[in-house]
Formats: structure tokens, C-alpha cells, sequence
């Protein structure tokens, strides 16, 4: 049995041919070699493979989509904020990872979305919570609680527009005790 390298993993040839022949996505590809469908770096690397054994791909949808540039900017999405809001939002993000910026952008600037011109450092640990609970499901409500967490954490300990000063003994408590 030949094993092909992906990444870091190998696994059998002729898993892997059979996988792309009967796939119509790329994610059938790797759930069928038994990889998460969903990182990029899986994508690329299930990518690289058929390229380097040539196999066709002619029967799997989107295989090669490229959004044209206007496409592409029309699905980003906007917020209306505030100007000091939007500095903690674009602060916090230039420091996380390309892979992690989509949802905390998602998460983080609803919120500053939503609490308007409200400074976001002023916010109660109720008010997050208040937020959070508009969501539909328990893993939801957890994910965007833990994202706008991370954010005044970043944001207070970077001290961005002077947030130690700001920021209420209240806030700090709800930080620190999690």
C-alpha cells in the first residue's frame, strides 16, 4: 500500500484517489481521508495533492472559486461605530491571527454595534451578558461572551486610550473570575 504525505499526515494512495473521485466538494475530500474538512491549511494541502498526482477535478463543485474583488468587498461587513470604539476594534484585531480575525470581528464589533456610542470599556459585565443571550445557542452565547472577554482583556491590558483608568472594579472582577 503506497501512503501519500498531506501536511503532516499520510495516508493511503488509493484512499486519497477514491476520496477525490467520489467527492463533490473539497470537504468530501478530506472527510474522506478522515481529515477536519474545515481548516484552510487542510484545504491547501488537499490541493496541493491532487495537483501533484494530476487528478481531475472537473466533477467537484467551486473547486477553483475566486470571488472577483467587488464580490469579495460587498461581504464584508461594516460597523457604525464610534471612534474610540473602532480603535479598540481594529487594535484588537491587528493582533490576532488571520485564521481567528472573521469571528471576533463578527462577535466584537455587533456588539460595539449595539451598544452604540457607549464607550465599549464602560460596558457592564451585565451588559455583555445581556448581548450574549440574544444568541440562539448555548455554544453561541459562549463563543461571543469569550470573544468580548478577550477583547477588554487585550484592550485593558494594553491600556488602549487609557483603559486601566476606565474600565469599572466590576468589569475587572468579571475578567479576572472566569
Amino acid at each position: 500500500m503506497e501512503m501519500i504525505k498531506i501536511g503532516r499526515r499520510e495516508v493511503s494512495k488509493d484512499l486519497f484517489i477514491k476520496s477525490v473521485a467520489n467527492a463533490r466538494t473539497l470537504a468530501n475530500i478530506s472527510e474522506g481521508i478522515g481529515f477536519n474538512p474545515i481548516p484552510t491549511t487542510t484545504k491547501e494541502n488537499v490541493k496541493a495533492m491532487v495537483s501533484e498526482l494530476g487528478l481531475d477535478v472537473s466533477h467537484i463543485k467551486c473547486y477553483n472559486r475566486t470571488a472577483r474583488p467587488e464580490v469579495a468587498q460587498a461581504r464584508v461587513k461594516t460597523f457604525k461605530l464610534s471612534k474610540s470604539n473602532q480603535l479598540y476594534l481594529d487594535k484588537f484585531l491587528f493582533s490576532l491571527n488571520e485564521q481567528s480575525k472573521a469571528t471576533y470581528k463578527a462577535s466584537c464589533g455587533n456588539f460595539l454595534q449595539a451598544i452604540g456610542t457607549n464607550d465599549f470599556i464602560k460596558v457592564s459585565p451585565e451588559r455583555v451578558m445581556k448581548f450574549a443571550n440574544t444568541k440562539n445557542t448555548e455554544s453561541m452565547r459562549n463563543n461571543v461572551t469569550a470573544h468580548i472577554r478577550s477583547m477588554m482583556i487585550y484592550c485593558v491590558s494594553k491600556n488602549i486610550e487609557g483603559a486601566k483608568e476606565i474600565v469599572s472594579k466590576d468589569m475587572l472582577i468579571w475578567l479576572i473570575s472566569k
